[in-house]
């Protein structure tokens, strides 16, 4: 048997050392960085000395990166080297994941459509005389609505003649005041007496888009070449209909309150491993004076039944130059199980349309999503005694973690037999 080769001696020197990623685990609660003492054992072969072992390595939340080491239980006659058989060293660098947002599920509280709503309906009765030049009668506010597509006015009454009236056409108009300073929308309708006492029904409906869709005051006028205080118009309502691609939350709380004030958006969701949500809000009218602060936030409710405590996910300002999509990222703890999912406002200043109108809001959702967590492992130095590393995050994490890692070091002493 021939003899071992003496260490005095000069030897052709293979060396490798790998380190693979084994296990992620847990949250590092201490956010600071820890390197546990390694376990290791020690193998002496005639051709071979090798070490491994385990250790564990922690990212900090919110940190890119963080340095490790490993210290040998023994030290090596020479620096350990990378093996080029070594695959997991190979390039100098490990990656898991690449970082990428995986969609999960996605909650949708309001679509952009066609909403048709009744943002006023005024059953106030008034009498008016005939005046000899349009004279408003009748007027309603809309202030900031920059969402609307079509409007829909109706007056309903009826003029009341009697034997002294003036014979002569008695017209009826709808006009807004906006930019243009003064624009009438629809046709005149006209009406006459003759000369005789009696009522005759009015129903003037008129429908239009209006060219200016900022602060607009929609009236109702009558007028005559003549004035005439012997014939009255009695509008006994006053209605205007508002078909827009957005819903207005007419009157808007102060105080925390659920979207529209109606429970029917609530939307149960088992997000499963999500861990962020994206919360949307396309804004298409800011809403009126008096709510500079609005917003709108997502809220959640452990209980599927929406029977629980309602907890703040997250918030988006409303009050923004408009249209314009609104949105917020907030992180989650991922559950699975149903929760329920809900949307609701604050600081709207509950203004009432004729003094200011409400916000108006197209789609409203929430994104759920994971992250394909990524990480790099790269050898930095090796010495005889320590091998030093850094681990990095891609993205970077949102809680701390710890990694247990395995390690393995050696040196060749006959590199053909190794």
């Amino acid at each position: 048997m021939p003899s071992q080769p003496r260490q005095s001696k000069k030897l052709s020197v293979a060396a490798g050392i790998f380190l693979i990623f084994l296990l992620i685990i847990g949250d590092f609660a201490a956010g600071v960085i820890g390197i546990a003492s390694p376990k290791a054992a020690v193998v002496s072969s005639p051709s071979r000395f090798s070490q491994s072992g385990t250790t564990t390595c922690a990212i900090t939340a919110n940190t890119y990166k963080t340095n490790c080491s490993v210290t040998f239980p023994s030290a090596f006659s020479i620096s350990p080297a990378i093996n080029s058989t070594s695959l997991e060293f190979s390039t100098s660098t490990f990656l898991w994941g690449n970082g990428q947002t995986i969609p999960l599920a996605t909650a949708t509280f309001q679509t952009s459509g066609n909403y048709t709503q009744i943002i006023t309906d005024n059953e106030t009765v008034t009498t008016n005389t005939i005046p000899n030049a349009d004279t408003n009668i009748r007027s309603f506010l809309f202030n900031g609505i920059e969402a609307t597509s079509y409007m829909l006015v109706k007056a309903n009454g009826y003029v009341k003649c009697t034997a002294l009236s003036a014979i002569q056409p008695i017209n009826f108009k709808i006009k807004y005041v906006g930019l243009p300073p003064l624009t009438q929308a629809g046709n005149t309708m006209q009406a006459q007496c003759s000369n005789l006492a009696q009522d005759f029904p009015l129903s003037y409906n008129i429908g239009f888009n209006p060219t200016n869709l900022g602060t607009i005051t929609i009236s109702l006028t009558i007028g005559a070449t003549l004035t005439d205080a012997n014939t009255s118009v009695v509008i006994n309502s006053y209605t205007i209909i508002l078909q827009s691609e957005g819903r207005i939350w007419q009157n808007m709380p102060d105080a925390n309150t659920e979207l529209y004030n109606d429970p029917g958006d609530r939307l149960a969701l088992n997000t499963g491993s999500a861990t962020s949500v994206l919360f949307s809000v396309m804004v298409l009218g800011a809403g009126g004076n008096g709510m500079p602060f609005a917003t709108l936030e997502l809220d959640q409710n452990s209980n599927a039944a929406c029977t629980g405590t309602w907890l703040n996910v997250t918030t988006v300002n409303i009050s923004v130059a408009s249209p314009l999509l609104s949105s917020n990222t907030a992180s989650l703890t991922p559950v699975n199980a149903p929760r329920c999912w809900r949307v609701s406002g604050n600081f709207g200043g509950g203004v009432p349309l004729e003094a200011g109108s409400g916000p108006v809001f197209g789609t409203i959702m929430a994104q759920f999503s994971t992250v394909n967590q990524g990480f790099i492992i790269d050898k930095t130095s090796v010495t005889t005694t320590t091998l030093n590393y850094f681990i990095a995050a891609i993205p970077v994490l949102a809680l701390s973690k710890t990694l247990t890692l395995t390690w393995s070091a050696y040196v060749c002493t006959n590199t053909s037999n190794c």
